[in-house]
């Protein structure tokens, strides 16, 4: 499991759960670095959340599977849907949307990729740009393993 790789933010501890936010340079590597440690596509599905850094870090893993108008309309539904969910959070909505059983909140966007609003940092407004404890991240670089083996 992936979560995403550096965005602008991680360096200074900051939240983000609007979804706007793109890689660091750092970021754009390790999302390239990624490549080589993944199965392959068939193997095993992808599922993004609505913060940018989640599609920009499986860019380059699904670039080396699929041709360039599978991307281009994986990214064309991803920010179609991440449209509605920033309505949703700007509103002040977003909270309530994800506890009803009756919304979607898992959307197909090709037969192994998938965008989940319910996979997000933090979901409080009031949170958003503001500073977190370094201490608080549990996420490892990618030469390092999470779990044992």
């Amino acid at each position: 499991m992936v979560r995403h790789a550096e965005s602008t933010y991680n360096p200074f501890h900051k939240h983000d759960s609007y979804g706007n936010l793109e890689l660091s340079e750092l970021g754009q590597q390790q999302a390239k670095d990624l490549v080589d440690h993944l199965p392959s596509l068939e193997d095993c599905i992808v599922v993004l959340s609505p913060l940018t850094r989640t599609l920009r870090t499986a860019l380059p893993y699904l670039q080396t599977f699929l041709d360039a108008k599978e991307i281009q309309n994986i990214e064309e539904q991803y920010f179609a849907h991440q449209k509605a969910y920033q309505k949703l959070w700007k509103e002040e909505k977003i909270q309530s949307y994800l506890k009803d059983p009756s919304r979607v909140s898992r959307y197909k966007l090709h037969d192994k990729v998938y965008m989940d609003r319910r996979i997000t940092d933090f979901l409080v407004p009031e949170l958003q740009d503001t500073e977190r404890s370094p201490h608080l991240t549990t996420s490892k670089p990618t030469s390092e393993k999470l779990t044992p083996k």
